[in-house]
C-alpha cells in the first residue's frame, strides 16, 4: 500500500501525530512517529456499507479507551467494521463484543510492517485483545470498563 503509505507520510508532515486510513476490503494503514503498517481487510461477504466508517470509528475508540495498544485497537475496529457491512443498515449492521472477538480469535492476524514498529505485543502471530461493545444494542452499555461510561 504505497500510495496510503506516501499519504500518511504528507498528512504526518503537517503535523498529524497518528494516522489511519481505512481502505475498505484491503484493510486500514496505521502510521504514527515509532510505526507504520498495513493491517489486511478480513475477507466478509459486502451486503452493505452503510455505517462502516461509524462502526470503525466507535470500535477504535472503545478499544483505546479500554487501553488496547495502538495496533490491537485499529485491528479491533478493522473487524467490527467488516463484520458492520455483512448487514442492512447503519445501527443493525454493529457487531456485538461477541461477534467480533470471535472473527478475531477465527483470523491470524496478520502485520506488515513499513517501518520498524514499536509494539512488541503485536508482532505477527499475536492476538489482539478484545472486551468491548461496539454499537450498542438495545441498553448495552459501550464498554466495560466503568469508567468510560457515559454519565447518567
Amino acid at each position: 500500500e504505497t500510495s496510503a503509505a506516501r499519504a500518511a507520510e504528507k498528512l504526518r508532515a503537517l503535523g498529524v501525530a497518528t494516522v489511519i486510513l481505512t481502505l475498505g476490503a484491503r484493510g486500514i494503514f496505521v502510521s504514527t512517529a515509532a510505526t507504520s503498517q498495513w493491517i489486511p481487510g478480513f475477507q466478509v461477504k459486502v451486503v452493505d456499507t452503510t455505517g462502516a466508517g461509524d462502526v470503525f470509528n466507535g470500535a477504535l475508540a472503545v478499544a483505546l479507551a479500554e487501553g488496547q495498544p495502538l495496533l490491537a485497537a485499529a485491528r479491533f475496529a478493522n473487524a467490527a467494521a467488516a463484520l458492520s457491512v455483512t448487514r442492512l443498515g447503519a445501527q443493525p449492521s454493529a457487531p456485538t463484543r461477541k461477534e467480533i472477538g470471535a472473527l478475531l480469535t477465527s483470523t491470524q492476524p496478520t502485520f506488515s510492517p513499513v517501518l520498524t514498529p514499536n509494539e512488541p505485543s503485536l508482532k505477527a502471530g499475536s492476538r489482539g485483545q478484545t472486551s468491548a461493545t461496539v454499537g450498542p444494542r438495545a441498553g448495552a452499555p459501550l464498554s466495560s470498563n466503568p469508567r468510560a461510561q457515559p454519565a447518567a
